[in-house]
């Protein structure tokens, strides 16, 4: 009886741990806010301005993939440039000028993924979407951890 029972306490004891080293790989995981810093005319060569917006700092930051897609998905617009920030603090920010042509009609989004690691090295992939309902409005910009 006394086998099971420690058996039983020990079993609980590594799930409880195990979920508590969960929660401060989640509580430590790197968050972004993403805005329009300006641009030129019709948001032509837009100026994107990335936070970080959680307590935590993230390393080896990469800004890549970056597009403008129509309401169909079809690619109006992409770079092969990519941007890179070794570290970014709490309340960091990475400020980024694109060279994207002047936009032709309304509902386009800016796309891009932002790839980072948190202090454990687990690196954190996002997806960032910037629609444009109008040619003369700059993006609102979502962001969502895809892995």
């Amino acid at each position: 009886m006394a086998i099971w029972q420690n058996k039983t306490i020990r079993d609980e004891a590594d799930k409880r741990a195990a979920l508590a080293e969960q929660m401060e790989r989640i509580k430590n995981m790197p968050r972004f806010s993403c805005m329009s810093s300006g641009s030129n005319g019709r948001v032509s060569n837009l100026g994107i301005k990335i936070i970080n917006i959680s307590e935590n700092l993230a390393n080896d930051i990469a800004i890549r993939r970056i597009k403008i897609i129509d309401k169909d998905e079809n690619v109006i617009w992409s770079t092969n440039n990519e941007f890179f920030e070794a570290a970014m603090l709490s309340g960091g920010e990475k400020k980024i000028k694109l060279d994207n042509p002047p936009l032709t009609e309304d509902g386009l989004m800016f796309c891009f993924s932002i790839i980072c690691k948190d202090k454990f090295n687990d690196e954190h992939t996002y997806s960032v979407i910037g629609k444009c309902t109008t040619v003369d409005r700059h993006p609102k910009f979502n962001i969502i951890e895809i892995a």
